[in-house]
């Protein structure tokens, strides 16, 4: 490729692939989702080659490949832009949303409005607070899959009223909860439902989705399989068996006001959070299937 035709992209996950080389996952403006060998990436000393340094999650590239087959070969990659810092959990969501993208984007199906909203959502994960940026691209993600969540309105057609407590199911939607007008947001009615949505929140109250491992972004396990016979999950960052079970909320209790501002974007309310959580944990989980996200697992591990 010339300089005029490299596209832009991420590095999602990577891992090394025999003794000098890196299987990297990417996912690009125009092609989507890719995978590539980048030979020679680790022949410097400890693998901390110029290129094996470039090729990391978060950094805005220009890449070049060649390749008719589903793994290509990397030819050049350049920095876009400086490197986006992220550090403790919101790395950890950073790593979070990049594992979403290589569990539900398809390989080679461009996404590029998605791609610019990934960019972003990177940028604000830097600044903003962390929920409110996860639960914007879980629905922009959504929407881009052709599985957009109606918030403005329940199974029948009626508007969401910010004083109403709706049930939400995958496979019906939003339904309102006959006889509460109370919000759930409110600590005291929020007990007749708590031991549900304690089912379906992260350990420890905490404020992302992602487990933050570092074992995501780079695995150290050489692969001697010829590139040629990768399966299309083979070079996925979720194959290898997680130690923990990703929970599937079925049924997910929210009020009206909480559905009425993750909607409208509006900034999320403390009450707001866990709900929300739940919400888009459940909207996720038909899609992700039954394998857990591994991007969660070592956030649920007691730090040292």
């Amino acid at each position: 490729m010339s300089v005029q035709t490299l596209k832009r992209g991420f590095v999602l996950h990577r891992r090394d692939y025999r003794n000098t080389s890196l299987l990297i996952e990417l996912f690009t403006a125009d092609e989507g989702r890719l995978v590539c060998v980048a030979k020679g990436a680790k022949s410097a000393p400890r693998g901390r080659s110029a290129l094996a340094a470039l090729l990391q999650p978060f950094q805005p590239l220009w890449l070049g490949w060649v390749g008719r087959g589903e793994v290509k070969t990397l030819t050049r990659a350049e920095a876009a832009a400086p490197s986006i810092a992220l550090v403790a959990e919101r790395l950890y969501c950073g790593f979070y949303l990049n594992e979403l993208l290589t569990r539900l984007i398809d390989r080679e199906d461009p996404h590029e409005a998605l791609f610019v909203f990934y960019q972003q959502a990177l940028a604000d994960l830097a600044s903003e607070p962390l929920d409110a940026v996860l639960r914007r691209f879980e629905l922009r993600l959504l929407e881009e899959l052709g599985y957009a969540l109606d918030l403005q309105s329940d199974r029948q057609g009626k508007p969401i009223e910010p004083v109403h407590d709706y049930r939400y199911t995958p496979d019906q939607g939003l339904n309102p909860v006959p006889g509460l007008s109370v919000s759930l947001n409110d600590p005291v009615a929020a007990l007749h439902t708590g031991a549900r949505m304690r089912e379906t929140q992260i350990a420890d109250d905490a404020v992302c989705e992602a487990a933050g491992a570092e074992r995501f972004a780079v695995e150290t396990s050489a692969d001697k399989t010829s590139p040629d016979k990768t399966s299309p999950d083979e070079t996925s960052p979720d194959k290898i068996s997680p130690a923990i079970t990703q929970a599937a909320a079925t049924e997910v209790m929210i009020s009206g006001g909480t559905l009425q501002r993750l909607a409208s974007g509006a900034p999320l309310q403390r009450g707001d959070l866990a709900p929300a959580r739940a919400l888009m944990r459940a909207a996720l989980a038909p899609h992700l299937g039954p394998k857990p996200l591994r991007s969660r697992e070592l956030f649920r591990r007691p730090s040292t």
